[in-house]
């Protein structure tokens, strides 16, 4: 009975032994299982910290290289900005200067035009001081009073003399000059204007008809055997007999032909590739439509002084 009752014992204690056992080894099973779960809890916030670290540099990232391209833009747009200011003030300087110096010769040219103007006037205003100077001297050599010069001169009507009976002149008085007109041979179809004889009870004065020498040579006259003085003015000839328009041309035609006779053919001295012989060069015949001349007005003046009507 008691081997029975310690074998109970026996028994018992070996349960209690094996229940504590088995509570030990459930205990520590639990504990393992709170650490795995802590440890992966902890694991799970690193990772989690981790992963917000890296979005959140991620972030700064790409906010810093937002802000780098939004820098650079700026910068971009800056110096843009700064160009067209630059380009727009250089085109505006360009343009200015451009407008300044348009407008400086627009004054220069119209500063040359009021000298040139200016220039002229004073220019034509001494010829016209000249020729009337030089016309008042022709008409005062002519015979012409005072008074009459005047009158011409202001371009006013003269009043004809009323016709006087000769007076008997002294014997020892001679009358002066008349003017003798010999009439010379008229081309076909044109009749010679004689200017009229003077009034009765006046003497007649000489008549000179003032031609340039620009259209007429001193051989031409020599050739017809034309009576001249030489005018004050080298380029005037003065004809001693009022000339006729058919005779002024005859002259100007034989003055043309003795001058294209002489310039027929002019010799050019040049030296090419080592030659000094004489080059010829061969002068073309000007057209007479081209080259036209226009009559003098004084002798239209001076046939108005011999008495002349116009045609």
């Amino acid at each position: 009975m008691h081997l029975a009752h310690a074998r109970d014992e026996e028994e018992r204690r070996r349960l209690r032994e094996f229940k504590e056992e088995e509570e030990l080894k459930q205990a520590k099973r639990e504990l393992e299982k709170i650490k795995g779960r802590k440890a992966r809890a902890d694991e799970e916030e690193r990772i989690k910290k981790e992963i917000e670290l890296r979005r959140l540099k991620e972030e700064d990232a790409a906010t810093e290289e937002r802000q780098r391209r939004e820098k650079e833009a700026n910068s971009a747009v800056e110096d843009y900005k700064r160009r067209e200011l630059e380009r727009v003030a250089k085109e505006k300087k360009l343009k200015d200067q451009k407008e300044k110096e348009a407008a400086e010769a627009v004054e220069r040219y119209k500063q040359a035009e009021k000298d040139r103007i200016a220039k002229e006037k004073a220019d034509r205003e001494a010829k016209d001081r000249e020729y009337q100077d030089r016309l008042k001297q022709d008409l005062a050599k002519s015979g012409l009073d005072d008074k009459t010069i005047e009158a011409i001169l202001k371009k006013e009507k003269i009043k004809k003399a009323q016709p006087q009976h000769p007076q008997p002149l002294p014997h020892h008085a001679m009358a002066g000059p008349a003017h003798h007109y010999t009439p010379m041979p008229v081309p076909v179809n044109q009749i010679a204007t004689i200017p009229p004889p003077p009034p009765a009870g006046q003497v007649a004065r000489p008549t000179y008809t003032r031609m340039s020498r620009r259209h007429l040579s001193i051989e031409s006259l020599r050739e017809f055997g034309v009576e001249f003085d030489f005018d004050t003015d080298p380029d005037y000839l003065l004809i001693r007999r009022w000339v006729p328009e058919w005779e002024q041309d005859r002259l100007w035609k034989h003055t043309k032909l003795i001058r294209e006779k002489r310039t027929k053919m002019l010799m050019v001295e040049e030296k090419r590739h080592g030659r000094e012989e004489p080059d010829f060069e061969w002068v073309r015949k000007k057209d007479k439509d081209k080259h036209s001349r226009r009559r003098s007005k004084s002798p239209g003046l001076l046939m108005y002084l011999a008495g002349a009507r116009p045609a």
